[in-house]
């Protein structure tokens, strides 16, 4: 039997090194905010798109500006912290059988997963966002996405679609 036909298992969570700086740069992002809200006693002029969109702000009114982006700040970082217990602790796997893929129903259920038997794929599309490739596996059930970020290498994500490519018969 060829390497190709066996049952494959693909790690699939965040990875610890994106998770950290996540924590790192949004948490600094959540003090540089605060500390705006504090110390600031000028006023805010937001300038947008060459002029288009102006916006002026009254010293209270850009705390309260500083101090919201400052919450989102920390909620991120909170979720960067989320994602680093999931990418340290997650045992969630993608698996190829000979007949179906089983992926990970997400972060937030890392125990469940949806199964897809290969004769059940109706397309497959590939997308690229700011680098990061999915897979949008559509079948009968709804659509399920495979993301190339939450898998160690790149060139897994290759493996993934092209044995999917090969199994279905899906063009």
């Amino acid at each position: 039997m060829s390497n190709t036909t066996s049952p494959k298992s693909y790690p699939y969570k965040p990875k610890r090194l994106i998770m950290l700086l996540c924590i790192i740069l949004f948490g600094l992002a959540s003090w540089f905010f605060a500390e705006m809200a504090f110390t600031s006693d000028r006023g805010l002029n937001l300038i947008l798109y060459r002029h288009v969109l102006e916006f002026s702000f009254s010293p209270s009114e850009a705390a309260i500006c500083h101090w919201v982006l400052s919450v989102v700040s920390a909620a991120m970082s909170l979720l960067g912290l989320f994602g680093l217990y999931m990418a340290l602790t997650s045992k969630a796997q993608l698996i190829l059988t000979t007949k179906e893929i089983s992926i990970p129903s997400g972060l937030f259920k890392p125990n469940k997963s949806v199964t897809i038997p290969f004769s059940e794929i109706l397309s497959l599309e590939v997308h690229k966002v700011n680098n990061i490739r999915f897979l949008k596996i559509i079948h009968p059930k709804g659509k399920t996405q495979v993301n190339d970020s939450l898998l160690p290498e790149k060139i897994m994500f290759d493996e993934i679609f092209e044995r999917l490519k090969d199994k279905s018969e899906v063009s």
